[in-house]
């Protein structure tokens, strides 16, 4: 029988042999003996500030606020896409302190390879990195020192958006934060009543003033709105306003898997 073998020597050999290469944690009083053997062994400790970011860090994705967060006054709105999405997030040096360093989903300022390890590991190392607003100039890169994979990020910004190869041009970033944060709400948190808001009739403003060069219409399927969009062609002396009703939890299968995720991580 070994008697160098340990509990945490078998408990370090199961974590390798279930695919575990990654060990977020803060060091403690009882725990370090055990992360001395963590050290030499093949799995590689990522060090955290606390334990919620540790957890946080384990997740992987990462919210990076950017200059333009801070040029177009939008702290408020990405704070509430932070907090709604219970997703941790950096900040850059051009937009330090546009979102409170105090808050626990905070993970630090990245500045490619001069940002403290764990920091730059958490947002590089992240599988889906989303960046609101972020310029990758010299000095918010530590001199363009960054790996920042574009295969996993979700650029946002200049007016454009870009995931992996794919460009989406004329959104803005004020527009894509205020139209993600409710649809993300509302997968993660699909039986909150706080979800539901007041109905208005939109088709029903032109009527406003009994005149006849304004029509609103109603749809609610690709063929209604196909016929719509011909009539509104056809009549171009008119204002249109096609009021178009998406199921209520209409989203992308990216969106879906997210909202998945996340709650079956809060049951756990």
């Amino acid at each position: 029988m070994n008697n160098d073998y340990t509990i945490s020597n078998y408990f370090i050999d199961r974590l390798k042999e279930t695919g575990v290469n990654h060990l977020f944690g803060v060091p403690g009083d009882y725990n370090l003996d055990f992360l001395d053997n963590v050290l030499q062994s093949p799995i590689q400790r990522v060090g955290n500030c606390n334990e919620l970011n540790a957890g946080y860090a384990a997740e992987h994705p990462v919210i990076l606020a950017g200059i333009e967060v801070y040029r177009y006054g939008l702290g408020k709105e990405a704070l509430r896409l932070v907090e709604s999405t219970e997703i941790p997030f950096s900040t850059m040096l051009s937009s330090k302190s546009v979102l409170p360093e105090l808050h626990p989903q905070f993970i630090g300022i990245y500045q490619g390879s001069w940002s403290k390890e764990a920091i730059r590991k958490q947002v590089e190392e992240s599988d889906c990195l989303l960046s609101l607003g972020a310029w990758m100039t010299d000095l918010d890169t530590g001199l363009f020192s960054f790996n920042l994979d574009p295969q996993r990020m979700i650029s946002v910004g200049g007016g454009n958006v870009r995931i992996k190869g794919h460009y989406y041009p004329s959104i803005e970033l004020g527009d894509f934060i205020s139209e993600l944060t409710p649809a993300i709400e509302r997968k993660l948190h699909q039986d909150g009543l706080y979800n539901d808001i007041q109905m208005w009739k939109y088709a029903r403003l032109p009527g406003f003033g009994h005149n006849d060069f304004a029509k609103g219409i109603h749809v609610t399927t690709e063929e209604e709105l196909d016929t719509a969009l011909k009539e509104a062609v056809s009549e171009k002396n008119k204002f249109f306003l096609i009021e178009t009703c998406l199921p209520m939890l209409d989203c992308s299968a990216g969106l879906e898997r997210l909202g998945n995720t996340f709650r079956q991580a809060k049951k756990k």
